[in-house]
């Protein structure tokens, strides 16, 4: 059996016994139905490509891999850290006064609050990479915390509590 394409103009549409497709006269349903496979196959196989392609630069990006025996030393010692008893330090809070990268401005800001207090509170510089903070106080619960923040609010109008070890 020879399959047989005719080229017809795209503006006629209608053959007795013929199917007609975007201007080719298809003699045989068979022809037809072979190339919406190919056209199907093509599809499917496009999409799998694409995927692959896109899963291929997902799993190229720099995701680091624990392997299980590091993972499981880590979880350990962090444990360890955990459980030990640390007598020098404890969960608290102390009220951020001030940060800022100028270590003099640091300074300055520390002797204005010991003036302003008569060094009633501990008053601290410390170096948090990249900022130096003014620490103030230093407190076991969150309530006393607030009570320094409430009096010292008027002149350091950005002061907020932090939790912290003390």
């Amino acid at each position: 059996m020879t399959l047989v394409l005719v080229e017809v103009e795209r503006n006629t549409r209608t053959v007795t016994g013929h199917k007609v497709i975007n201007g080719i006269i298809f003699e045989s349903m068979k022809l037809h139905n072979l190339m919406k496979m190919i056209y199907r196959n093509i599809r499917f196989l496009f999409m799998i490509i694409t995927f692959f392609i896109i899963c291929s630069f997902t799993f190229q990006s720099g995701v680091d891999i624990i392997k299980p025996s590091n993972l499981i030393l880590a979880q350990e010692n962090q444990k360890n850290e955990r459980s030990k008893p640390n007598a020098q330090t404890r969960d608290g809070y102390k009220v951020l006064l001030y940060f800022t990268d100028d270590k003099s401005s640091a300074d300055n800001i520390k002797s204005k609050f010991d003036q302003q207090f008569n060094s009633k509170f501990l008053c601290t510089v410390e170096w948090y990479e990249p900022k130096f903070k003014v620490f103030a106080g230093s407190f076991l619960t969150r309530a006393e915390a607030v009570a320094l923040l409430y009096k010292v609010r008027g002149i350091f109008p950005n002061a907020m509590i932090v939790k912290t070890k003390i």
